[in-house]
């Protein structure tokens, strides 16, 4: 945590790259690399140790360094540098109820634009009323969860065979069919939220969005992200319990 704030106050956080060297020639580093320099050297978010941070926010915490608008990306990584100093007070169920709350933030977001051609509309609300009900009740309806999952998976299958078939789009098909996979996976194997999260960026995706409009909405994604991480650390004994969410 002190190497992060260090490199944070001496302006040494990069994007886009591991590590590097900037004009006065010291070390550079993006935000995970410099909370856990080995990330930097193996250039994987998978050595990321748990004590740290569980697997999703170190892919998480590449992702908010990266995709925000270059206006917006110094002052996000600065917060996420405050926030980053209080991931101690996390333990493993407190990490679990935060990325619920991450989920539901992120699908509101999302929200939206999702197209109701595919369902993906559906497969989103569905999402986002399991990961509130998880936060509030701490328990996890994994009927429910696996119903919505597969519909994600079913809206972006749907999703990339519409958007290969549109010459104009062409471009967007390669990102559908990944997110594809991606929610097919997520719906056997990982958290069903990230599947609708998939479904979610598939309809987005099949748009002529422009960059600016792509960072803008990143912009939003990664203020959302560290809200629900604020909330986890500010509420007090959450759902009553101090133990893991229970699966009924």
């Amino acid at each position: 945590m002190n190497n992060l704030q260090k490199m944070i106050d001496e302006r040494r956080i990069t994007r886009h790259r591991w590590t590097g060297t900037d004009e006065q020639g010291r070390s550079t580093a993006c935000l995970l690399a410099a909370l856990h320099p080995p990330c930097g050297a193996a250039r994987s978010t998978a050595i990321c140790p748990a004590s740290l941070m569980p697997q999703w926010m170190a892919d998480l915490t590449v992702w908010i360094d990266d995709a925000p608008s270059v206006a917006r990306w110094w002052s996000i990584v600065e917060r996420y540098g405050a926030i980053a100093q209080r991931f101690p007070e996390l333990d493993e169920a407190r990490w679990e109820r935060a990325s619920y709350r991450v989920g539901a933030a992120i699908l509101r977001i999302a929200m939206p634009d999702a197209d109701d051609r595919w369902g993906c509309r559906r497969a989103v609300a569905g999402m986002i009323a399991c990961c509130e009900s998880a936060v509030e009740t701490g328990e996890i309806d994994q009927a429910a969860r696996a119903k919505w999952a597969a519909a994600a998976a079913e809206a972006v299958a749907a999703a990339a065979i519409a958007v290969a078939a549109s010459e104009d789009l062409a471009a967007a098909a390669a990102g559908v069919a990944r997110a594809a996979r991606a929610a097919e996976a997520a719906g056997m194997e990982e958290r069903a939220e990230w599947a609708a999260r998939a479904a979610a960026g598939a309809a987005a995706g099949a748009t002529r969005a422009t960059r600016a409009e792509w960072a803008a909405r990143a912009d939003l994604i990664c203020d959302a992200i560290l809200d629900a991480i604020e909330q986890e650390l500010t509420a007090e004994n959450p759902c009553g319990t101090a133990d893991k969410l229970e699966v009924k």
